[in-house]
């Protein structure tokens, strides 16, 4: 039976959570979510139609480029003699 580095059984049951090596930075993630608050907090409709509108513009900033970068792709790999079929399956169009 192999043992882990803290000498327990790999089987053996944990009895607490002090026994689990964790890293400083998610101990202190976990301690902050203890104390998140509870309480529902409504987005005023004015500051919601704000992110969407920023959302909506970083989305098609985001679907030009991609368009632009697949194109030049798929146009270099023509040049250079690839079978259209054959990019069709690696670009997974």
């Amino acid at each position: 039976m192999r043992t882990d580095n803290i000498g327990r059984s790999s089987l053996a049951p944990i009895r607490s959570n002090a026994s689990i090596p964790r890293a400083r930075g998610l101990r202190r993630v976990c301690d902050r979510l203890r104390y998140l608050p509870t309480e529902k907090v409504k987005i005023p409709a004015e500051l919601a139609l704000l992110i969407i509108r920023k959302a909506s513009a970083m989305a098609a900033t985001f679907e030009e480029q991609a368009l632009d970068q697949l194109t030049k792709d798929a146009l270099q790999a023509l040049r250079q003699g690839a079978d259209p079929q054959k990019l069709i399956r690696e670009m997974r169009l």
